[in-house]
Protein backbone atom coordinates (compact mmCIF):
# COMPACT_ATOMS: atom_id res chain seq x y z
CA UNK A 1 0.00 0.00 0.00
CA UNK A 2 1.67 3.36 -0.84
CA UNK A 3 1.77 5.60 2.28
CA UNK A 4 1.46 9.36 1.65
CA UNK A 5 0.52 9.02 -2.30
CA UNK A 6 -1.40 12.23 -2.84
CA UNK A 7 -0.87 15.80 -2.16
CA UNK A 8 -4.49 16.44 -1.34
CA UNK A 9 -5.78 20.23 -1.48
CA UNK A 10 -4.13 21.43 -5.22
CA UNK A 11 -6.03 22.56 -8.01
CA UNK A 12 -4.88 23.40 -11.65
CA UNK A 13 -6.10 27.23 -10.06
CA UNK A 14 -3.54 26.76 -7.22
CA UNK A 15 0.05 29.14 -7.28
CA UNK A 16 2.83 27.05 -8.44
CA UNK A 17 4.44 28.25 -5.39
CA UNK A 18 1.73 27.64 -2.65
CA UNK A 19 1.91 24.26 -4.73
CA UNK A 20 5.53 23.75 -4.28
CA UNK A 21 5.51 24.44 -0.30
CA UNK A 22 2.29 22.18 -0.03
CA UNK A 23 4.19 19.37 -1.78
CA UNK A 24 7.52 19.78 -1.02
CA UNK A 25 6.66 20.13 2.72
CA UNK A 26 4.88 17.05 3.07
CA UNK A 27 7.28 14.50 1.09
CA UNK A 28 9.92 15.85 3.34
CA UNK A 29 8.41 15.39 5.93
CA UNK A 30 7.49 11.67 5.26
CA UNK A 31 11.33 11.00 4.36
CA UNK A 32 11.84 12.38 7.88
CA UNK A 33 9.26 10.56 9.66
CA UNK A 34 10.40 6.89 7.50
CA UNK A 35 13.70 7.41 8.20
CA UNK A 36 13.05 7.85 11.98
CA UNK A 37 10.85 4.14 11.82
CA UNK A 38 13.95 2.50 9.78
CA UNK A 39 16.29 3.43 12.23
CA UNK A 40 14.55 2.66 14.81
CA UNK A 41 13.31 -0.98 14.45
CA UNK A 42 15.67 -2.23 11.33
CA UNK A 43 13.72 -5.93 11.53
CA UNK A 44 10.51 -5.08 12.89
CA UNK A 45 8.90 -4.21 9.82
CA UNK A 46 11.06 -4.32 6.36
CA UNK A 47 7.97 -2.30 4.76
CA UNK A 48 9.94 0.59 7.22
CA UNK A 49 13.09 0.80 4.42
CA UNK A 50 10.75 0.36 1.55
CA UNK A 51 8.87 3.64 2.53
CA UNK A 52 11.78 5.45 3.21
CA UNK A 53 13.32 4.72 -0.21
CA UNK A 54 9.89 5.28 -1.81
CA UNK A 55 9.39 8.55 0.08
CA UNK A 56 13.04 9.43 -0.69
CA UNK A 57 11.95 8.89 -4.41
CA UNK A 58 8.46 10.83 -4.38
CA UNK A 59 10.81 13.82 -2.59
CA UNK A 60 12.99 14.12 -5.22
CA UNK A 61 10.50 13.96 -7.63
CA UNK A 62 8.98 16.71 -6.45
CA UNK A 63 11.92 19.13 -5.94
CA UNK A 64 12.18 18.24 -9.64
CA UNK A 65 8.70 19.51 -10.77
CA UNK A 66 9.14 22.88 -8.44
CA UNK A 67 13.13 23.27 -9.65
CA UNK A 68 12.07 27.09 -10.97
CA UNK A 69 11.12 27.43 -7.36
CA UNK A 70 14.37 26.93 -5.56
CA UNK A 71 17.90 28.83 -5.68
CA UNK A 72 19.88 26.31 -7.87
CA UNK A 73 22.55 25.48 -5.00
CA UNK A 74 19.89 24.51 -2.19
CA UNK A 75 18.35 22.65 -4.73
CA UNK A 76 21.11 20.62 -5.50
CA UNK A 77 22.41 20.03 -2.16
CA UNK A 78 19.11 18.67 -0.83
CA UNK A 79 19.02 16.71 -4.09
CA UNK A 80 22.39 15.06 -3.18
CA UNK A 81 21.95 14.16 0.16
CA UNK A 82 18.46 12.40 -1.02
CA UNK A 83 20.15 10.63 -3.15
CA UNK A 84 22.53 9.74 -0.71
CA UNK A 85 20.00 8.24 1.42
CA UNK A 86 18.07 6.53 -1.10
CA UNK A 87 21.29 5.15 -2.27
CA UNK A 88 21.63 3.24 1.34
CA UNK A 89 18.16 2.73 1.53
CA UNK A 90 17.81 0.83 -1.42
CA UNK A 91 20.72 -1.53 -0.57
CA UNK A 92 18.54 -2.54 2.82
CA UNK A 93 15.53 -2.92 0.65
CA UNK A 94 17.47 -5.20 -1.93
CA UNK A 95 18.44 -7.39 0.38
CA UNK A 96 15.01 -7.77 2.25
CA UNK A 97 13.41 -8.60 -0.92
CA UNK A 98 16.29 -11.20 -1.59
CA UNK A 99 15.27 -12.76 1.62
CA UNK A 100 11.71 -12.72 1.16
CA UNK A 101 12.43 -14.33 -2.75
CA UNK A 102 14.36 -17.05 -1.06
CA UNK A 103 11.58 -17.45 1.36
CA UNK A 104 8.59 -18.12 -1.17
CA UNK A 105 11.18 -20.36 -3.06
CA UNK A 106 11.31 -22.55 -0.16
CA UNK A 107 7.78 -22.41 0.04
CA UNK A 108 7.21 -23.00 -3.60
CA UNK A 109 9.37 -26.07 -4.12
CA UNK A 110 7.40 -28.95 -5.64
CA UNK A 111 6.90 -32.15 -2.93
CA UNK A 112 10.13 -31.07 -1.19
CA UNK A 113 11.47 -28.72 1.58
CA UNK A 114 13.59 -26.92 -0.09
CA UNK A 115 16.94 -25.37 2.33
CA UNK A 116 19.26 -22.92 1.74
CA UNK A 117 21.10 -22.20 4.79
CA UNK A 118 24.33 -21.01 2.88
CA UNK A 119 22.42 -18.17 1.26
CA UNK A 120 20.21 -17.09 3.89
CA UNK A 121 23.17 -16.62 6.16
CA UNK A 122 24.87 -14.66 2.83
CA UNK A 123 21.57 -13.03 2.19
CA UNK A 124 21.55 -12.04 6.02
CA UNK A 125 25.32 -11.22 6.38
CA UNK A 126 24.69 -8.32 3.57
CA UNK A 127 21.69 -6.92 4.62
CA UNK A 128 23.45 -6.47 8.16
CA UNK A 129 25.73 -4.37 6.07
CA UNK A 130 23.18 -2.61 4.38
CA UNK A 131 22.11 -1.74 7.83
CA UNK A 132 25.00 -0.78 8.69
CA UNK A 133 25.97 1.84 6.27
CA UNK A 134 22.08 3.12 6.08
CA UNK A 135 22.24 3.73 10.44
CA UNK A 136 25.87 5.62 9.22
CA UNK A 137 24.02 7.96 6.55
CA UNK A 138 20.82 7.92 8.26
CA UNK A 139 21.86 9.44 11.77
CA UNK A 140 23.84 11.50 10.49
CA UNK A 141 21.11 13.56 8.63
CA UNK A 142 18.08 12.37 10.76
CA UNK A 143 18.62 15.35 12.88
CA UNK A 144 19.08 17.20 10.13
CA UNK A 145 15.73 16.78 8.11
CA UNK A 146 13.18 19.56 9.92
CA UNK A 147 16.55 21.94 9.22
CA UNK A 148 16.68 20.83 5.46
CA UNK A 149 13.02 21.27 5.25
CA UNK A 150 12.81 24.55 6.82
CA UNK A 151 14.99 25.69 4.87
CA UNK A 152 13.71 24.47 1.38
CA UNK A 153 10.13 26.20 2.22
CA UNK A 154 11.63 29.24 3.34
CA UNK A 155 13.85 30.04 0.03
CA UNK A 156 10.44 28.78 -2.50
CA UNK A 157 9.90 31.78 -4.72
CA UNK A 158 7.48 31.80 -7.78
CA UNK A 159 9.03 31.00 -11.02
CA UNK A 160 9.50 33.37 -14.00
CA UNK A 161 7.01 31.68 -16.17
CA UNK A 162 3.96 29.77 -15.46
CA UNK A 163 2.13 30.90 -12.24
CA UNK A 164 -0.38 28.33 -11.57
CA UNK A 165 0.24 24.52 -11.03
CA UNK A 166 -1.68 23.90 -14.32
CA UNK A 167 0.29 25.64 -16.51
CA UNK A 168 3.40 23.31 -15.04
CA UNK A 169 1.17 20.29 -14.93
CA UNK A 170 0.58 20.02 -18.49
CA UNK A 171 4.16 20.22 -20.26
CA UNK A 172 5.87 18.31 -17.39
CA UNK A 173 3.29 15.33 -17.87
CA UNK A 174 3.52 15.21 -21.31
CA UNK A 175 7.00 15.37 -21.48
CA UNK A 176 7.36 12.12 -18.97
CA UNK A 177 4.48 10.35 -21.16
CA UNK A 178 6.36 10.71 -23.90
CA UNK A 179 9.13 9.37 -22.45
CA UNK A 180 8.22 6.14 -21.44
CA UNK A 181 6.54 5.90 -24.82
CA UNK A 182 9.91 6.29 -26.44
CA UNK A 183 11.39 3.78 -23.50
CA UNK A 184 8.37 1.30 -24.62
CA UNK A 185 9.29 1.43 -28.03
CA UNK A 186 12.59 -0.33 -27.58
CA UNK A 187 13.71 -4.24 -27.22
CA UNK A 188 11.83 -5.32 -24.50
CA UNK A 189 13.59 -8.25 -23.97
CA UNK A 190 16.79 -6.42 -23.38
CA UNK A 191 17.17 -6.16 -19.70
CA UNK A 192 18.60 -2.83 -19.69
CA UNK A 193 15.53 -1.45 -21.85
CA UNK A 194 13.02 -2.96 -19.77
CA UNK A 195 14.85 -1.53 -16.59
CA UNK A 196 14.37 2.17 -18.40
CA UNK A 197 11.31 1.56 -19.08
CA UNK A 198 10.65 0.91 -15.22
CA UNK A 199 12.46 4.35 -14.73
CA UNK A 200 10.70 6.66 -16.79
CA UNK A 201 7.24 5.04 -15.49
CA UNK A 202 8.20 5.81 -11.91
CA UNK A 203 8.74 9.27 -13.18
CA UNK A 204 5.19 9.73 -14.57
CA UNK A 205 3.52 8.00 -11.66
CA UNK A 206 5.21 10.49 -9.09
CA UNK A 207 4.08 13.51 -10.91
CA UNK A 208 0.69 12.34 -11.30
CA UNK A 209 0.72 11.87 -8.11
CA UNK A 210 1.57 15.73 -7.29
CA UNK A 211 -0.62 16.72 -10.38
CA UNK A 212 -3.28 15.19 -9.75
CA UNK A 213 -5.87 17.44 -8.24
CA UNK A 214 -5.12 19.41 -11.33
CA UNK A 215 -7.50 17.27 -13.21
CA UNK A 216 -10.84 15.59 -13.34
CA UNK A 217 -11.57 12.00 -11.67
CA UNK A 218 -10.53 9.58 -14.08
CA UNK A 219 -6.92 10.72 -14.29
CA UNK A 220 -6.99 8.98 -10.71
CA UNK A 221 -9.08 6.72 -11.33
CA UNK A 222 -8.88 5.59 -14.36
CA UNK A 223 -5.37 6.61 -15.69
CA UNK A 224 -2.87 6.27 -12.90
CA UNK A 225 -3.51 2.89 -11.72
CA UNK A 226 -2.83 1.57 -14.90
CA UNK A 227 0.49 3.23 -14.49
CA UNK A 228 0.46 1.72 -11.17
CA UNK A 229 -0.03 -1.64 -12.04
CA UNK A 230 2.92 -1.28 -14.66
CA UNK A 231 5.28 -0.36 -12.28
CA UNK A 232 4.31 -3.43 -9.91
CA UNK A 233 4.98 -5.38 -12.93
CA UNK A 234 8.25 -4.14 -13.12
CA UNK A 235 8.87 -3.92 -10.05
CA UNK A 236 9.09 -7.41 -9.85
CA UNK A 237 10.80 -7.77 -12.59
CA UNK A 238 13.37 -5.57 -11.48
CA UNK A 239 13.41 -7.67 -8.22
CA UNK A 240 14.84 -10.49 -10.23
CA UNK A 241 17.09 -8.75 -12.46
CA UNK A 242 19.07 -7.67 -9.42
CA UNK A 243 18.36 -11.23 -7.38
CA UNK A 244 20.09 -13.18 -10.61
CA UNK A 245 23.27 -10.28 -10.80
CA UNK A 246 23.93 -10.96 -6.67
CA UNK A 247 23.61 -15.09 -7.92
CA UNK A 248 25.96 -14.33 -10.89
CA UNK A 249 28.65 -12.58 -8.88
CA UNK A 250 28.40 -14.82 -6.06
CA UNK A 251 28.45 -17.68 -8.27
CA UNK A 252 31.27 -16.71 -10.53
CA UNK A 253 33.36 -15.75 -7.00
CA UNK A 254 32.80 -19.14 -5.50
CA UNK A 255 33.90 -21.27 -8.56
CA UNK A 256 36.90 -19.62 -9.23
CA UNK A 257 38.08 -18.85 -5.65
CA UNK A 258 36.26 -21.33 -3.34
CA UNK A 259 35.84 -24.69 -5.60
CA UNK A 260 35.00 -26.69 -2.43
CA UNK A 261 32.81 -24.66 -1.15
CA UNK A 262 31.19 -23.78 -4.55
CA UNK A 263 30.58 -28.25 -4.83
CA UNK A 264 28.44 -27.86 -1.63
CA UNK A 265 26.14 -25.19 -2.04
CA UNK A 266 26.24 -25.30 -5.76
CA UNK A 267 22.62 -26.45 -5.52
CA UNK A 268 21.40 -23.90 -3.31
CA UNK A 269 22.79 -20.91 -5.67
CA UNK A 270 21.60 -22.56 -9.07
CA UNK A 271 18.09 -23.50 -7.86
CA UNK A 272 17.44 -19.80 -6.16
CA UNK A 273 18.88 -18.41 -9.62
CA UNK A 274 16.49 -20.83 -11.69
CA UNK A 275 13.82 -19.17 -9.90
CA UNK A 276 14.57 -15.54 -10.52
CA UNK A 277 15.31 -15.92 -14.28
CA UNK A 278 11.85 -17.84 -14.78
CA UNK A 279 10.23 -15.15 -12.65
CA UNK A 280 11.80 -11.97 -14.64
CA UNK A 281 10.59 -13.78 -18.17
CA UNK A 282 6.94 -14.53 -16.55
CA UNK A 283 6.97 -10.41 -15.31
CA UNK A 284 8.50 -9.57 -19.19
CA UNK A 285 5.45 -11.24 -20.58
CA UNK A 286 3.35 -9.77 -17.85
CA UNK A 287 4.69 -6.34 -19.15
CA UNK A 288 3.82 -6.96 -22.79
CA UNK A 289 0.64 -7.82 -21.80
CA UNK A 290 0.25 -4.77 -20.23
CA UNK A 291 1.12 -2.91 -23.03
CA UNK A 292 -1.08 -4.52 -24.97
CA UNK A 293 -3.97 -3.36 -22.88
CA UNK A 294 -2.58 0.09 -22.54
CA UNK A 295 -2.68 0.58 -26.30
CA UNK A 296 -6.30 -1.34 -26.79
CA UNK A 297 -7.50 1.03 -24.57
CA UNK A 298 -6.14 4.10 -26.21
CA UNK A 299 -5.11 5.04 -22.81
CA UNK A 300 -2.10 7.41 -24.01
CA UNK A 301 -4.71 9.46 -25.62
CA UNK A 302 -7.41 9.64 -23.09
CA UNK A 303 -4.29 10.73 -21.10
CA UNK A 304 -3.22 13.47 -23.70
CA UNK A 305 -6.98 14.29 -23.64
CA UNK A 306 -7.48 14.75 -20.05
CA UNK A 307 -4.18 17.23 -20.21
CA UNK A 308 -5.79 19.42 -22.62
CA UNK A 309 -9.27 19.81 -21.38
CA UNK A 310 -10.29 23.38 -19.99
CA UNK A 311 -8.82 24.24 -17.34
CA UNK A 312 -7.49 20.93 -16.78
CA UNK A 313 -10.89 19.25 -16.20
Amino acid sequence: MSVGKWIEGLTARTPLVRAARKALGLRLKRVSHHLEQALAQPFTDVEDVHHLRVGIRRATAALKIFADCLPRKMRKRVRRRLRDLRQAAGQARDWDVFLAGLTDWQERAAGQSKKAPFLAGYAWGQRLIAQNALERKGHSRATKWKSVRRDVLKALRPPEKGATLIEWARPTLQTALEKLRDATARDLHDDAHLHRVRIKGKRLRYAMEVFAGCFDTSFREVVYPAVEEMQEILGRANDSRVAVGHLTELRETLRSGRPKEWRTVQGEITGFLRYHQRRLTRERQEFLRWLKRWHAADMENQFLALLEGKDGC
